[in-house]
């Protein structure tokens, strides 16, 4: 990875690990009782751009101590429906190849974006239930909904 690249990697891990997030590979996992919230650092293929990755995986569906994102019963990419940064924003943050924002800014955009989520995920997600409820609602738009979370209330 080139020294731009980990800026990006870097602030993602100093912030997550002050939220008490486990990290393996590219992937940082925050555990609650009944879930696991999954957070992916993805980059293109297409260029030197990058894409945030978010998962649900609901414990009892899913029995791996670290869930693939690709894998996780309700999956989006940041920023969410729910979040105040807008597309647009948060992708030139996550493009290496924009000069707009000092590393100091780029950081500071992606850790309020995390913490975003991070809030969201507390509120609304963090237990087996609160992850039925949204999927019935559809509080998260433009995100997938794994078929498995039908079998929550069967």
């Amino acid at each position: 990875m080139t020294s731009k690249s980990n800026v990006i990697e870097n602030s993602i891990k100093n912030f997550l690990k002050k939220c008490k997030f486990r990290k393996k590979g590219k992937t940082w996992y925050k555990d609650y009782e009944e879930v696991i919230f999954v957070l992916n650092l993805q980059k293109s293929s297409w260029g030197n751009q990058f894409y945030l990755n978010a998962g649900i995986a609901v414990k009892s569906l899913y029995l791996e101590e670290f869930p693939k994102e690709r894998l996780c019963q309700i999956r989006f990419r940041l920023p969410g429906s729910f979040s105040t940064t807008n597309d647009k924003e948060l992708a030139s943050t996550l493009d290496m190849d924009n000069e707009k924002y000092s590393d100091v800014e780029r950081a500071n955009l992606i850790e309020n974006e995390i913490l975003t989520t991070l809030n969201f995920v507390d509120k609304t997600l963090s237990s087996k239930m609160l992850v039925v409820e949204c999927w019935k609602k559809r509080l998260i738009t433009n995100c997938l909904y794994h078929k498995d979370l039908t079998k929550l209330i069967t």
